[in-house]
């Protein structure tokens, strides 16, 4: 199931209660260039996988929320497979 905060009823409730929860985990947001754009907005940094890659890796935060791109990490059908 998604959430489309851009038709989300709750949307400043939403968006307040991630904010409080980043704050509080002290945890930054990234989000895969290929993100929807009410995925971005909330990110503190958009990028292509590697660009995010290097930006985590100089992180001070304690925590690294990566939102990926959405096609990364689904399985390839293989037509020839039985």
């Amino acid at each position: 199931m998604e959430l489309d905060v851009r038709q989300s009823a709750g949307t400043a409730e939403l968006r307040a209660d991630i904010l409080r929860l980043k704050a509080e985990r002290d945890a930054i947001i990234v989000a895969h260039n290929y993100q929807r754009d009410d995925v971005q907005a909330i990110a503190d940094v958009v990028g292509d996988s590697f660009a995010l890659a290097k930006h985590c890796a100089q992180a001070k935060a304690s925590t690294i929320v990566f939102l990926r791109s959405p096609f990364h990490g689904r399985k390839r059908q293989d037509p020839g497979a039985g």
